[in-house]
């Protein structure tokens, strides 16, 4: 029988183009679709007025709207009834730029659903402006936090919300340790858990002097100092 090499080349390639093609198409939804994980952590020192709260986690929307002014994000987020809305980073995207306008409009969004607090990420340190948009997402009705730590209170109970910024910030902020160490001087051993860009995950326990135990540290990295015009480089 006949061989067709030319026939079976083209079949090969077509073959090729066709997953090459499935494989972008999967990349872009997985960067663009409004995706909804949901968990029912434990911890053995929770005290017990937290019982059942309820906190929608978001990050890395990188510019993104889903609905027109994020009608469908915010729906989503209000169907789960968080008490309390933790954003973690990424808002803005380095490679679309800021967009006009989207920051206060996603924080009055999320502000209006439940109280919000705020941590920077990687991108908006490469983005810059980072201090304005701050002041932005302030007016608009989110806490952000830089370094910094807050008291929640719920049904008698009190636990402290710490709040770091991604390590492409200034090379002089503020370390997770010094954070801790503040926390305690403040607070005694509370139960604390540290908000932190995805980029810099949980690794070990922090002990400053004095500190306690079941406090989580994000891995360290390398801080990188910002350029002359605020700008900071991606990893």
């Amino acid at each position: 029988m006949p061989k067709h090499p030319k026939r079976r080349t083209r079949r090969n390639l077509a073959v090729l183009a066709l997953s090459a093609l499935c494989l972008t198409g999967f990349l872009y939804w997985d960067n663009t679709a409004l995706q909804v994980t949901r968990f029912d952590p434990v911890f053995s020192d929770l005290p017990a007025g937290f019982d059942g709260c309820r906190i929608v986690v978001l990050s890395d929307l990188h510019g993104a709207s889903f609905g027109a002014h994020n009608a469908d994000l915010l729906a989503a987020v209000a169907a789960e009834q968080p008490e309390y809305i933790f954003f973690l980073g990424d808002l803005e995207d380095k490679y679309r730029g800021p967009a006009d306008g989207y920051p206060a409009e996603t924080a009055r969004g999320l502000s209006a659903i439940a109280p919000t607090y705020y941590v920077t990420g990687n991108h908006e340190w490469a983005v810059g402006g980072v201090p304005a948009l701050k002041e932005i997402l302030t007016a608009n009705g989110v806490t952000v936090l830089s370094n910094q730590f807050v008291p929640l209170e719920r049904n008698g109970d009190t636990i402290v919300l710490a709040g770091i910024d991604d390590p492409n910030g200034y090379a002089d902020q503020k370390t997770p340790e010094e954070l801790a160490a503040e926390v305690y001087a403040a607070c005694g051993d509370p139960f604390w858990k540290p908000a932190g860009p995805p980029e810099q995950p949980v690794c070990a326990p922090v002990q400053p002097a004095g500190g306690g135990s079941g406090v989580l540290r994000p891995c360290p990295r390398r801080h990188r100092p910002p350029a002359r015009d605020g700008r900071a480089v991606l990893p």
